[in-house]
């Protein structure tokens, strides 16, 4: 018995997957986590997928154009370090 094995996947839009895609995308993420963050947790990988999806969609654009996109994305969001200050707090009574 032959089995057929689909290496490339046709997409509602028109555009073709392949497998080798995926393969490469992660490949690039297993390095992008070990070189920029040089350890990958669990709880943060969502993080690191977001952040590869966002470079990866914008790869042809300039760091500039990225950069004013990636603001305009915060509009609306609180970024705190709350739980950082309250972990160094923790850690000081101690």
């Amino acid at each position: 018995m032959k089995w057929k094995i689909a290496y490339a996947h046709d997409n509602a839009d028109g555009s073709v997957t392949h497998v080798n895609t995926c393969v490469s995308i992660f490949s690039l993420i297993k390095r992008d986590v070990m070189d920029s963050f040089h350890h990958g947790s669990r709880e943060h990988l969502h993080r690191y997928a977001d952040e590869f999806a966002f470079r990866w969609v914008n790869c042809s654009i300039t760091n500039r154009e990225r950069m004013e996109v990636a603001i305009d994305q915060t509009e609306g969001n609180r970024l705190t370090y709350k739980g950082v200050r309250l972990r160094e707090q923790a850690g000081a009574a101690n």
